[in-house]
């Protein structure tokens, strides 16, 4: 990510640099020395790291444009202001301490690829699944595309941001994804094994193309507002308690949650929970769904 050479020698004597890693790329490309030009000295980098080492991030913000590659650690509330872009480059790995939390108030961008994906997780294991806090985007723009998310208390918390997730995957998080304000837009991503897949509360987005499986509840809408959510075209199912609920702050609004598969041709029957079962908190209008589970572009995650 260096916009020329990674080490480039300036001299005609040999230099050493071993032991050092270089994102996987070819050596001889990113290193410039007498291979290139017969009147520099040599660079030995004999030992190449095949991982990179884990960097601690130094401070308590991010105050100028920045790019994080490797494997990141955050050890405690990091801030990136809000005239600074924080860029996560692919394949790196940003592990959080115990309660270590990212807020973003300047744009963010965390786009990784299929071969390299980016993973936000806890820095150690524990029986406590309650890790790491959370990353929260406030008052900015978001893009998170090929992220896996693992073990965190609120995985991402968007404040009033215009935040898109694409091809990312939520796992062990008391919650994967929770929104207020928004727009967003939320596909082709997976949720599983969380407490909460996702929680919306007075937000404004779209959500389409997603599988929620084996989640405490799949979909929590806590408050909506004037039909501002749009759940449509996911499958949604096998969640433990309900595949969607509408909770008690809904004052009688409604959400949109047409087509979508509930796990049988019947529809949803006794997996959600709306003023059906108590009266004022809103419907969960899912007429017409899906007969059979949808066909998805969900991201390969552990061979899934």
């Amino acid at each position: 990510f260096n916009r020329g050479y990674a080490i480039g020698l300036d001299g005609s004597e040999d230099a050493v640099a071993r032991g050092n890693w270089f994102n996987g790329d070819d050596v001889s490309a990113v290193v410039f020395d007498h291979a290139d030009d017969a009147s520099r000295g040599r660079v030995d980098v004999s030992g190449v790291l095949s991982s990179p080492e884990r960097f601690t991030w130094p401070v308590s913000s991010v105050r100028e444009d920045t790019l994080w590659l490797g494997d990141i650690l955050v050890p405690g509330r990091v801030e990136q202001k809000s005239g600074a872009t924080l860029r996560i480059a692919p394949g790196t790995t940003v592990r959080f301490a115990r309660k270590a939390s990212l807020w973003s108030y300047g744009p963010f961008e965390a786009l990784g690829t299929r071969e390299k994906r980016i993973v936000f997780t806890a820095a150690e294991e524990s029986d406590d699944k309650l890790y790491w806090d959370q990353f929260t985007t406030e008052r900015t723009t978001a893009r998170f595309g090929n992220c896996d998310f693992h073990n965190a208390y609120m995985a991402v918390h968007v404040h009033f941001s215009n935040v898109t997730i694409k091809d990312c995957y939520f796992s062990g998080n008391e919650s994967g994804f929770r929104v207020r304000g928004g727009p967003v837009e939320v596909s082709d991503s997976l949720f599983e094994d969380n407490v909460y897949g996702m929680v919306t509360y007075l937000a404004k987005g779209k959500v389409h193309g997603n599988l929620f499986r084996r989640n405490d509840i799949g979909i929590l809408i806590r408050a909506e507002r004037r039909g501002g959510m749009h759940v449509n075209g996911n499958n949604i199912v096998a969640n433990h308690r309900y595949n969607m609920r509408m909770g008690d702050f809904n004052n009688g609004e409604d959400v949109d949650a047409r087509n979508n598969w509930w796990g049988s041709a019947d529809g949803p029957g006794r997996t959600i929970r709306d003023a059906r079962d108590e009266p004022g908190i809103g419907m969960i209008f899912y007429e017409p769904f899906a007969t059979a589970p949808l066909k998805l572009n969900l991201p390969e995650v552990n061979g899934k």
